[in-house]
């Protein structure tokens, strides 16, 4: 099966605005979260929307040469089908978000090996079942059941938040490999100053940023929370 990495940003959040331009060893949060995800070489797009809020967002992407598509700002939905516009039905859609900058290439694969051995329709890394910390979210589903959802629902969250559609049809696999970690009650996502400030704490020992494995960090993290 094909795949796409797509990351879902913008400027405006409203509890830290323009977090994911704030920098993390030099390096926007978002173009972090970007090159952590494909540091295995796999396609990726960030989707971004067409307000002047995100124009300055649009030209740090250009320069970092990272492939980026402006659509809707609160129909997230319509974003994503817009974004993936000619790409083949039967693709495979690894959705991320620009706050969470954790997942790495290497644990990513490994989901998508699941999704395609267990010829599922939906998986994700979140949940206490999962021994993830908060942040360390990934979900993955077919482009076409995308499509179908765009076509199928007009509900304000369900355009908002990308999946319910689809989590209500197909059923919710949660990731379980790592569900040993018991990390669940930790947090690696970025959605405040304070999560921004402890992040960037994290990092500040690891050498390279972008092709550190994730669990190597994850364990950083539990010894500082203690767990």
């Amino acid at each position: 099966m094909n795949v796409v990495y797509v990351v879902q940003a913008r400027t405006n959040s409203s509890r830290l605005p323009a977090k994911v331009l704030l920098p993390i060893k030099g390096v926007p949060i978002v173009v972090l979260a970007a090159k952590r995800a494909a540091n295995r070489g796999a396609k990726l797009i960030i989707l971004t929307s067409k307000e002047k809020t995100d124009d300055y967002l649009c030209s740090i992407l250009s320069d970092f040469k990272m492939k980026y598509f402006r659509g809707s700002l609160d129909n997230t939905l319509e974003r994503f089908v817009s974004g993936l516009a000619g790409v083949e039905e039967r693709t495979g859609v690894v959705r991320l978000t620009a706050d969470n900058i954790m997942p790495d290439g290497k644990f990513i694969e490994e989901m998508v090996e699941e999704f395609c051995a267990s010829k599922l329709n939906y998986l994700c890394s979140t949940g206490t079942t999962s021994g993830l910390p908060y942040g360390m979210s990934v979900e993955i589903m077919r482009l076409s059941s995308l499509r179908e959802a765009f076509s199928n629902t007009a509900d304000v969250s369900d355009c908002e938040h990308v999946t319910p559609y689809i989590r209500r049809k197909y059923g919710v696999r949660i990731y379980e490999k790592y569900g040993f970690l018991e990390l669940s009650k930790s947090r690696c996502t970025i959605d405040d100053i304070d999560d921004y400030l402890y992040m960037a704490k994290i990092f500040t020992d690891i050498d390279d940023s972008i092709t550190e494995d994730a669990f190597t960090i994850i364990t950083k993290i539990g010894k500082d929370t203690g767990e």
